[in-house]
């Protein structure tokens, strides 16, 4: 009957729905609130069911500050690269990994790093069996991955420890800095046509294993750098570490006397990418506004590039490679 006052049940029933919808309406609907009861059923279930108190990471009312667990110290940890279902030793990477290595891949691979460095590839091994990946990209990821393993024993045996902060400590969102980090290179890895690059990528992830001093923004940063510059950039600054005899040109640079312009100006473009990255700079007061004026016979490494250059080890890129751009730059 129109204008009827609704029972009573009825009009708490109705207060729970406007309650359900308004929360579901402001995103804030959890597992802390799904149990709403029902008067029907008050019979039936006198108690809720066990609610769980610890916040979602993806809970926007959880608590937002680093709570961090810490990982646990000395327990001893077994991890073969090489073994079963990493892919590492068979068909898939080894291949790959055996033209950029010298000499055979160790058996047992990764089982003597230490506990923070083992979690951090046994967490990142189980990403890349986890993803759905092209025959090629799992080729370069297991690669990259040998590639760290290689490169943290090759510092522990040279007497170097990993570094004790925060970096392999389990943040909120269940991830540790050293995870993160290496989900970075990893995912560079899987999109990087360059596979001459990864040895350097591999470089990068170890020297932040290592270094204390570069922090999770400056590290993150790195990684985004160092994937976006091509092989033939890694080459220009491992040639602006160590500039002396190679005869670079001074400005302005005319293109018209080389044998190729198009490859000459390539490469000055790559050059000039380097400046305004603020990796490389020149004896030189006023901004360069184009290619053909930079000063190539005065030029050095800025802060950054300095420390992209050590982290990578640029300084160990075959010096062939390093020739063939120098003779495009005289």
């Amino acid at each position: 009957m129109t204008g009827c006052r609704p029972r009573h049940g009825q009009l708490r029933l109705g207060r729970r729905t406007i309650l359900l919808a308004l929360v579901s309406a402001h995103g804030l609907f959890d597992r802390e609130i799904l149990y709403i009861r029902h008067p029907d059923l008050s019979a039936t279930q006198k108690n809720p069911p066990s609610l769980s108190r610890r916040p979602l990471p993806n809970n926007p009312m959880a608590r937002r500050d680093k709570v961090k667990e810490k990982s646990p110290k000395g327990q001893s940890e077994s991890f073969d690269l090489t073994g079963a279902g990493t892919d590492l030793g068979g068909a898939v990477a080894g291949e790959l990994l055996a033209s950029l290595i010298p000499g055979p891949l160790p058996v047992g691979l990764g089982a003597s790093l230490g506990v923070g460095c083992t979690q951090t590839l046994r967490y990142l091994v189980n990403e890349a069996k986890n993803r759905f990946f092209s025959p090629r990209e799992r080729r370069r990821v297991m690669t990259i991955l040998g590639l760290i393993a290689l490169a943290i024993e090759r510092e522990q045996k040279q007497g170097r420890t990993p570094r004790d902060d925060d970096f392999f400590d389990r943040e909120v969102d269940g991830r540790t800095s050293a995870q993160e980090l290496g989900e970075a290179v990893l995912y560079a890895a899987r999109d990087e046509h360059e596979e001459r690059k990864l040895p350097y990528l591999a470089n990068l992830f170890t020297f932040c294993v290592f270094e204390f001093r570069f922090d999770q923004g400056t590290a993150n940063y790195m990684v985004k750098i160092a994937s976006s510059l091509t092989y033939r950039q890694y080459c220009i600054l491992a040639l602006v570490l160590k500039p002396s005899g190679a005869g670079l040109h001074p400005a302005p640079f005319n293109q018209s006397n080389t044998r190729d312009p198009f490859q000459v100006l390539s490469a000055l473009t790559e050059c000039f990418e380097l400046y305004r990255q603020d990796l490389i700079t020149f004896r030189r007061e006023e901004p360069i506004q184009r290619v053909e004026d930079m000063p190539l016979d005065s030029v050095s490494l800025h802060d950054s590039g300095a420390r992209l250059c050590l982290a990578m080890k640029l300084d160990t890129i075959p010096s062939e490679d390093v020739a063939s751009v120098a003779a495009l730059l005289k």
